[in-house]
Formats: structure tokens, sequence, C-alpha cells
């Protein structure tokens, strides 16, 4: 799967590099893309573009599934799946949400607690227990406890 952000589409290609389909598109009726931003391929193969004001989800087929953060969500700068979560990622605050997409709870910045202080995410990666935050400067690894 590759985001055409420009183009404001998913493109999906064979394991062998050929070109499948595009979805997201301007010929789209539901699901149109309008700022995306980030793509995130979840571990039962849902596909999630994150846009400036919410999280759309796909199947691994481009059938558009639903949206969520409508009305939550400003200036998303980018998304993680994880087995029972979505997160969108903005300047100052993660906001997690169930795979139903119902808002669980949201973490500010500053309850990141760190040797310096974290300012303006960039980006959230989650690899089991472990959350890596791309701030502006560097990368952060905290341990999660249980989350949503």
């Amino acid at each position: 799967f590759v985001l055409d952000a420009e183009n404001l589409r998913v493109l999906r290609f064979s394991q062998d590099s050929r070109y499948l389909q595009s979805f997201g598109g301007l010929d789209a009726v539901r699901g149109r893309l309008v700022q995306p931003s980030k793509i995130v391929i979840s571990n039962d193969d849902r596909v999630y573009v994150a846009e400036s004001n919410r999280i759309v989800e796909f199947d691994y087929f481009g059938n558009f599934v639903k949206t969520f953060g409508d009305g939550v969500l400003k200036e998303v700068r980018s998304c993680e799946a994880t087995e029972n979560a979505v997160i969108a990622v903005t300047r100052d605050t993660l906001f997690w949400f169930s795979k139903v997409g119902i808002l669980t709870s949201r973490t500010p910045v500053r309850a990141l607690i760190s040797s310096d202080p974290i300012s303006d995410i960039q980006d959230v990666l989650i690899d089991r227990n472990l959350m890596y935050v791309l701030d502006s400067k560097r990368i952060c690894v905290f341990t999660l406890v249980a989350h949503p």
C-alpha cells in the first residue's frame, strides 16, 4: 500500500510490485480522501489513513469501512494501529480510539514523562509493549502498562 497524498488516494500493489487498484480518490463516493498525511496497515489488514481532522478506515480490498475522530480531531499528523486501538497523533496529544471508532482516552504530551520535555510530536510507533514517540528533536521510548 502506498499513500499518494498529492492525488488524494491509496494505491495497492501485489507482492511482486504489480499495480492492483487505487481507492479513496476523487471518484470515491464514500471514503473520499481530502488531506491524507499518513497510512498505516494493521495486523488484521485494515488500512487507516490519517487526515487533518479524522482517521479513515478501509478494508484490505479498499472498501470504505468508517471514519472516526470527526468533530474531535484537529491537525492530525499521523496515526498508529495496535491490536485493539487506533491512535491519532497531533502536535500535543495522542487520541486513543477503540477499533470500533470510540474515543477511549487522550494522552496530552505533558503527561509523557521524560528527562527533557517532549514537544511537537511528529509520529508514534507501538511495538508490543513499547511506544516510540518522535518529537521535533528525538525519539523517546515508553513502556506501555495497559491501555484500552
